[in-house]
């Protein structure tokens, strides 16, 4: 990724230019395309459990959203501590998390119960763009109360 027009080459070999690539499992620079392959990963996920967890019907409401706290959400918010979201990927986050919660819950979207109501019965107090928004602060806290000789390029200390 450059913004000039020279070519880049490693031993004589060149290396091709491109608009975004995946490091560590984050699209870079792209947040919108980060946020998309999350949410595609946390499909695929929440996918695989359809017929062991989601509509087993031995399974209790409160074993699935156990279940979806502890392995879904994470996959789907993997790395949120630094995005910058804009509104267009918040409602992205909104449409994948209600997604998961109505098939949790039951509920189809032609039965027109409201998200609030969904969460509600389902007592998840936290929506997936706050649980972001929190995270964001905490890590924010971190890096306030980090020793100010430490520095991005400079993490230990003892060098």
């Amino acid at each position: 990724m450059t913004n000039d027009d020279e070519e880049t080459s490693i031993d004589g070999n060149p290396i091709e230019k491109v608009e975004d690539f995946v490091f560590v499992g984050s699209v870079v620079p792209s947040v919108t395309k980060y946020v998309k392959r999350r949410t595609n990963v946390g499909s695929w996920a929440f996918c695989r459990l359809r017929n062991n967890i989601w509509t087993n019907q031995d399974n209790s409401r409160a074993l699935k959203v156990r279940v979806y706290n502890a392995l879904i959400r994470p996959i789907a918010t993997y790395g949120s501590e630094t995005w910058m979201l804009r509104k267009t990927d918040r409602d992205k986050l909104e449409t994948f998390e209600i997604r998961c919660l109505r098939t949790i819950a039951g509920v189809h979207l032609l039965d027109e119960i409201r998200s609030v109501d969904i969460r509600k019965s389902l007592k998840i107090s936290k929506t997936i763009n706050e649980e972001i928004s929190n995270r964001r602060l905490k890590l924010f806290g971190h890096v306030v109360r980090m020793p100010q000789e430490l520095t991005p390029t400079n993490t230990s200390p003892h060098q």
